[in-house]
């Protein structure tokens, strides 16, 4: 199943009155999970969204069958409880915009949008758990980024257990972010994964000349990898029921 990212600015330090907003008490879940088409027609499906947040950074990542990113930009933009979650973000944004209406959250959306460099998978099973972990860089543009990725070949291998899913790659601006697509195991279990990678993939080597720090020679793998992931603040799935 394909996935699409969305990417926000937001003010530092309001972690958990960010996460509030899309508690389960308080966020209004889409009324349908159904895609449709300009006419109407029934053209897929959402299968699961993951919102992810670390410092002046909030990730949405969307996993859907059928459609694209057009299908998925209209509906949401007509959601009640998208919009008032809109609302009641706007105090925490790091720069003000206009989504009150359709039209302004599709020109939002638009600008918002990331691109993906990758996205290996296993099969197609909606995401049972989701990880994220994210990179700054020097601003960059998507193709810069994308020649440096597929310039290597120290990539993160899918270890063939089940329990990793896939692999995405996102990236706008100055932000990469890796989502790692998991079953029901403790995130404990991805980040050893990660950490016992190859040193070049496990850090993210190819990223290095495009990293706006890099990593302090001294900083243990383990320690670099626990460092840039970041908190997910709610995961709707359609593997997770209850």
């Amino acid at each position: 199943m394909p996935f699409a990212g969305i990417t926000y600015k937001v003010r530092p330090g309001f972690d958990e009155e960010i996460a509030r907003i899309f508690s389960p008490e308080n966020f209004v879940r889409v009324d349908s999970p159904v895609l449709r088409d300009l006419d109407g027609t029934e053209i897929g499906y959402l299968t699961c969204t993951g919102l992810f947040l670390k410092d002046d950074t909030m990730v949405r990542v969307i996993q859907h069958e059928g459609g694209d990113v057009d299908t998925i930009r209209r509906h949401m933009s007509t959601q009640d409880g998208v919009h008032e979650a809109e609302r009641q973000l706007a105090p925490y944004l790091a720069q003000p915009r206009d989504t009150d209406t359709p039209e302004g959250f599709d020109a939002h959306f638009r600008r918002s949008t990331m691109s993906v460099l990758e996205a290996h998978q296993v099969d197609n099973r909606p995401a049972a758990g989701l990880l994220a972990l994210a990179y700054r860089i020097r601003p960059s543009s998507a193709a810069e980024v994308a020649r440096a990725y597929h310039a290597t070949a120290d990539r993160l291998a899918l270890p063939g257990d089940g329990r990793i899913i896939a692999l995405l790659l996102l990236a706008k601006d100055d932000l990469v972010v890796r989502v790692v697509q998991h079953e029901a195991v403790p995130s404990d279990y991805v980040m050893r994964y990660l950490a016992t990678q190859s040193p070049a993939a496990a850090t993210e080597a190819w990223l290095a000349p495009l990293l706006a720090a890099p990593r302090p020679p001294e900083t243990d793998l383990a320690e670099h990898v626990a460092r840039h992931r970041m908190r997910c603040v709610s995961h709707l799935s359609a593997a997770v029921t209850g």
